[in-house]
């Protein structure tokens, strides 16, 4: 279960969206201009490449 903080924006959080590995991986390589992961120095980055090559 996820407790959201008081006062969480139901706006963004309806605009959230889900992603396939495919298309991840795709805005890793630069290939997709739809999604923007963040900054390769950031942790959400390696995690979110670890995701997408399988190995998280």
């Amino acid at each position: 279960m996820i407790r959201l903080p008081a006062g969480a924006d139901d706006a963004a959080l309806q605009a959230g969206q889900w992603f396939d590995r495919t298309t991840v991986r795709q805005e890793l390589a630069g290939e997709d201009d739809d999604l923007r992961v963040p900054a390769w120095f950031a942790i959400a980055h390696h995690r979110i490449r670890a995701w997408a090559e399988g190995s998280a």
